[in-house]
């Protein structure tokens, strides 16, 4: 998995020759259809026209509060605005009496109208927790039949080691001798290992078994990488998964409960713990979810927000496409399963900047997939790895998602002689819309 970069919010940079108008050369308009709201005067970060001296136009920005709009900015050599086009094309003139394709509603009022109000989507105030009424997603259900085979797993352990992925490399690297120069996430990681040897060891040995025969030659030819993140364009015209009025769509997603609906359960009475891998343009992000109460026989654990949370875990994010969701649940076979390396690669990650805290385990962000890889060695010999599947969240869903959904991930099967077993994981996703109004 790519290290990623952390979700960053620009504003529209201004080019060229600029100066400040004073407050007493600015008439004082407000926006009507991007994002305004009856408490404030204007849309955070909504752009207007504005006088200048000698009959020059120029452009203002609201206030990040809302309370108003800030200075009248001027080019005072000739007359025009320029501004930087929110479609991701070359500088624009604005205003220059044309709304072309490196333009919009949003980025230059003046040349392409005021924007329609966006009243499919919230506004970003107070979206931190879920909204009381949510909409069932019956087309993101999951259904999954029978536990994951040992030789998936191996499988999966395999493919990652040919591929040397950014997150292997890393493991590996972790588990060689230091050497001069690198990077310093990898002695942080490296003494998470040495923290857990015996841990440590069963994972040399899966390693071995998935076809890493020697840490050193593995190095020398896959060094650390860290790949860098196109970051997503807010303000676009088109942005995906949004539209011209509503500009991008932000979500949260998290499990909110995992239930065992059914007496006969062959989990009754085990602790589960879950490791989702959430994947997009914008971001990837981990979540440790548990380990949970003991649980079984019809009963169920309901999670905090912040425990359960596996997308938009330090606030709502923007996909920037599809998100590729992983699940991968275990029951825990002892105390020390969930406990000794899979959280101390959690600790270790947030010493070097890379996860924020949570309630229940730990939320990775970027090297986060170094925890997959640990989770899924560990899962071959101590815990019983109940459930692996993959989800995508299409870009014509996640609109609709802002307002508030939830499905679900089921697990069935035979688990004889103990009869069969049933356990559910429940979604919720909610989240706003860059220029949302409800």
């Amino acid at each position: 998995m790519t290290v990623k970069r952390l979700l960053s919010f620009g504003l529209l940079t201004f080019t060229g020759i600029v100066a400040a108008c004073s407050a007493a050369d600015t008439k004082v308009t407000t926006g009507s259809g991007a994002g305004g709201s009856a408490d404030t005067l204007c849309a955070p970060g909504h752009k207007a026209t504005c006088e200048c001296l000698a009959d020059v136009q120029g452009l203002k920005t609201c206030l990040p509060d809302g309370s108003g709009f800030g200075e009248c900015v001027c080019n005072t050599t000739s007359g025009e605005m320029v501004t930087t086009s929110g479609a991701g094309g070359a500088p624009s003139p604005c205003p220059n009496k044309v709304c072309d394709d490196t333009e919009n509603c949003h980025t230059c009022e003046v040349d392409c109208g005021v924007c329609a109000p966006c009243d499919i989507a919230p506004k970003c105030d107070n979206v931190t927790i879920p909204p009381a009424k949510l909409t069932a997603f019956p087309q993101l259900d999951v259904a999954i039949n029978g536990r994951v085979p040992l030789a998936e797993d191996r499988a999966r352990l395999s493919a990652w080691v040919q591929a040397a992925t950014p997150a292997m490399r890393l493991v590996v690297a972790a588990l060689d001798q230091p050497t001069p120069g690198e990077p310093a996430a990898v002695n942080v990681f490296r003494q998470a290992f040495l923290e857990s040897p015996e841990d440590t060891k069963l994972l040399r040995e899966q390693l071995v078994v998935a076809g890493l025969q020697s840490v050193v030659e593995y190095r020398a030819k896959f060094p650390v990488v860290i790949l860098p993140v196109p970051p997503p364009s807010l303000g676009d015209a088109d942005p995906p998964g949004g539209t011209l009025e509503c500009g991008a769509p932000l979500l949260r997603i998290g499990i909110s409960e995992i239930k065992v609906p059914n007496k006969d359960s062959y989990i009754s009475g085990d602790t589960i713990y879950c490791l989702t891998q959430a994947e997009a343009l914008s971001s990837s992000e981990i979540r440790i979810v548990g380990p949970t109460g003991s649980i079984g026989e019809g009963k169920s654990q309901v999670l905090s927000i912040a425990s359960g949370i596996l997308w938009g875990q330090k606030k709502e994010t923007t996909p920037g496409g599809t998100i590729q969701i992983t699940y991968d649940c275990f029951s825990q076979k002892d105390n020390a399963g969930y406990a000794a390396l899979v959280d101390g690669i959690g600790k270790a990650a947030k010493d070097v900047g890379g996860v924020v805290p949570g309630d229940a385990g730990y939320v990775l962000t970027g090297i986060g997939g170094v925890s997959g890889i640990v989770s899924v060695a560990l899962g071959l010999v101590k815990d019983l790895h109940l459930l692996n599947k993959q989800q995508t969240i299409p870009l014509d869903t996640q609109m609709k998602l802002t307002n508030g959904g939830t499905w679900t991930v089921k697990a069935k099967g035979d688990s004889s002689p103990f009869g069969t077993y049933e356990w559910h994981l429940i979604i919720k996703a909610w989240g706003c819309a860059e220029y949302g109004t409800l």
